[in-house]
């Protein structure tokens, strides 16, 4: 299998990865500093996981193991010949790309 990684996080409450960023307060936030910023990429209204905070990175990594940990969420369960692909590491304002008007 090969599992492609964006940086953005579908913000949907049945979205595991989401839910648990959220609810671990890891998720970038807005400039007043309450919420979660919310922007837009591939799955529609998206946030992003704030990696200057260091609680990110653990949990981050942790989404990358390749055993499971009871309790918690995890994709491992269909193989373990398991890939990265680690995409969209750029900057890409897809929705000015998208919406522009010329």
């Amino acid at each position: 299998m090969v599992v492609i990684v964006d940086p953005h996080l579908k913000r949907a409450q049945d979205y595991p990865a989401f839910k648990q960023a959220s609810e671990l307060g890891i998720l970038v936030k807005p400039k007043s500093g309450e919420g979660e910023y919310e922007g837009w990429c591939w799955p529609g209204s998206s946030s992003w996981t704030d990696f200057f905070n260091p609680a990110a990175w653990d949990w981050w990594k942790s989404l990358f193991k390749v055993e499971e940990t009871p309790g918690k969420w995890s994709w491992t369960k269909s193989t373990t010949d398991i890939h990265i692909w680690n995409d969209m590491n750029e900057v890409c304002p897809l929705h000015a790309f998208f919406f522009w008007k010329a």
